[in-house]
């Protein structure tokens, strides 16, 4: 699927890797994964793209392609795209803020 529209929230934003591009060069991704009323799907964050999206976010999407990669489903914001956000989560738990018990009441 071609030239995709669409607004999503961000639920996930792993830590982002390293990698050797097929352009000879080294690059820095990470798979966040988006959901809107259609479901949820993965969305490459390359770069620059990492730093200005966090979980909780609402980001627009705009001509985009989804793509099958080692068989999982992704969302690809090409040359011809655009993302941004329109939506700063005012909050951010963290994965260790949500693991930790709460403190016993005294």
């Amino acid at each position: 699927m071609n030239r995709i529209d669409l607004k999503a929230r961000v639920i996930e934003i792993p830590k982002p890797k390293s990698v050797f591009t097929k352009f000879g060069n080294f690059a820095t991704v990470t798979n966040a994964k988006v959901t809107d009323e259609t479901g949820i799907i993965q969305l490459p964050l390359w770069n620059e793209q990492i730093a200005t999206v966090s979980v909780g976010d609402t980001i627009q999407v705009e001509n985009a392609r989804v793509v099958t990669f080692r068989g999982e489903r992704q969302l690809r914001v090409g040359r011809g795209g655009q993302l941004s956000v329109i939506e700063k989560c005012a909050h951010t738990k963290t994965k260790k803020a949500i693991d930790s018990p709460s403190p016993a009441p005294q």
